[in-house]
């Protein structure tokens, strides 16, 4: 499966990095140099295939949180939710902030699998706007006025 990592059809580099990621562990290692390929598929594949394999791929994955490509930083957000390691946090509070609304709302899911809960600030109103909840956001960074 390795050597098909380095096939010029970028379906079969995608499709050998989902079956890696089934491989576990030792599959980190070629998944990880997959992550500089040109082609997005197989980026996006690969962020899927790491997010299988759990702790080992934390933080190549938070890397991915800043791909050129919407759907791998997507991805890779969504995955560091199904891993669940407390690592992802401060990474997955700045994703609340992507261009892309996707992205955002990915960052914000992966935070609640992790049991984050948001405080009264930027990144509170940022993951409400994520999620939708626009009063939320506003009660979020307003603050009661003292005398």
């Amino acid at each position: 499966m390795i050597r098909e990592l380095n096939d010029a059809d970028s379906d079969v580099r995608s499709n050998a990095a989902e079956a890696l990621g089934r491989i576990g562990e030792p599959a980190v290692k070629p998944l990880i140099r997959e992550l500089n390929d040109a082609d997005r598929g197989v980026r996006e594949s690969t962020t899927k295939a790491l997010g299988r394999i759990g702790e080992p791929a934390v933080k190549p994955l938070i890397r991915e949180l800043n791909d050129a490509d919407s759907d791998v930083r997507s991805n890779a957000a969504e995955a560091l939710g199904r891993i669940g390691d407390s690592r992802a946090v401060e990474p997955l509070e700045r994703a609340l902030n992507d261009a892309d609304s996707r992205v955002r709302k990915s960052a914000a899911e992966a935070l609640d699998t992790l049991g984050w809960t948001p405080g009264r600030d930027e990144a509170a109103a940022a993951y409400w706007i994520a999620k939708g909840q626009w009063i939320s956001a506003i009660q979020s960074v307003n603050r009661p006025f003292r005398r």
